[in-house]
């Protein structure tokens, strides 16, 4: 009994050698030289200065965001919007290389509640939000994006304009 089973787990050992070796073997003789399982992510940057962030971003199915050389940033439903129909306004700055966010009119978060989160700048111009602390959750999901089980759907706020409407 015993050596029946050892011999099948042999006979299974050498199998799965066999068949790695000739999907190896075959990868090569096509001349594709990527290795089999991985995937190359998307370039991205830290973005450490309000100078970086200047512009005019959409988050996807979210909101518009401005940022001015100012510090300030503006929330609206719409780009137009963002002139004189905000729903948040606020204050922002890079610290240790992370920006902190401050809202001070709104409905949510407004008041002494400061966000800090990494700015990622991908290869598109587009940015990507990762909360470091943030005590209001309602900001972090509107930024980050909601999280579905334990892996976040990351919102990625597509570059619009460097052209800051001003109010």
């Amino acid at each position: 009994m015993f050596r029946t089973t050892l011999n099948r787990f042999n006979l299974l050992t050498l199998s799965f050698v066999a068949a790695l070796f000739l999907m190896v073997a075959c990868r090569q003789a096509s001349g594709d030289s990527r290795p089999a399982a991985t995937s190359t992510p998307e370039a991205m940057s830290l973005v450490t200065s309000v100078e970086e962030m200047v512009g005019v971003y959409w988050g996807k199915g979210s909101a518009f965001q401005s940022f001015d050389a100012d510090g300030n940033l503006r929330v609206a439903s719409t780009r137009e919007k963002l002139v004189d129909e905000t729903v948040a306004i606020g204050k922002y700055w890079f610290e240790n290389g992370h920006m902190h966010l401050q809202q001070t009119e709104g409905t949510t978060c407004a008041g002494s509640v400061i966000g800090e989160y990494e700015i990622w700048r991908l290869s598109n111009g587009n940015l990507r939000f990762d909360a470091v602390a943030d005590a209001c959750i309602n900001r972090v999901r509107s930024i980050e994006g909601e999280r579905t089980g334990a892996m976040p759907t990351t919102v990625e706020w597509a570059f619009v304009s460097a052209d800051v409407p001003q109010p």
